[in-house]
C-alpha cells in the first residue's frame, strides 16, 4: 500500500457526521485537526498552523489567519497588507507540529 492510499483510507475513518466537514487535514505524511491549515516547510517538517483557513509566514515559524494574510515579522503582527484604510492586526500565532498518522 503506497502513502498516500494510506493517508486516504485514514481520511475516510476519521471522517465521521457531516461529510462536508472532514475532522483531518493531510499535511505531508502526517495530519492537521479540520479547523488547523498545514505549513510545510523547506527541510520537510510539517506544522499545524490554528487557523482553518491560514498563511504560513516565510520565517517558517508564524501563520496568520487568511483575512489578514500579511507577515509582519519584525512586529511579530498579521495584518491586511497593501493600501487597507483598515488598520486591523491580531500577534501572529505559532504552529504546533502535524501529527503522526500512526
Amino acid at each position: 500500500m503506497g502513502p498516500g492510499l494510506g493517508l486516504a483510507m485514514l481520511f475516510v475513518v476519521l471522517a465521521q457526521g457531516d461529510p462536508d466537514k472532514p475532522e483531518v487535514v493531510p499535511c505531508g505524511s502526517k495530519y492537521c485537526n479540520w479547523d488547523e491549515s498545514c505549513c510545510s516547510y523547506r527541510d520537510g517538517t510539517s506544522f499545524c498552523c490554528p487557523y482553518a483557513v491560514g498563511v504560513c509566514c516565510p520565517d517558517e515559524t508564524h501563520c496568520c489567519p487568511a483575512s489578514l494574510p500579511f507577515c509582519n515579522i519584525a512586529q511579530k503582527q498579521c495584518e491586511p497588507g497593501g493600501a487597507a484604510g483598515n488598520q486591523t492586526s491580531v500577534p501572529m500565532r505559532k504552529p504546533v507540529p502535524a501529527r503522526s498518522l500512526v
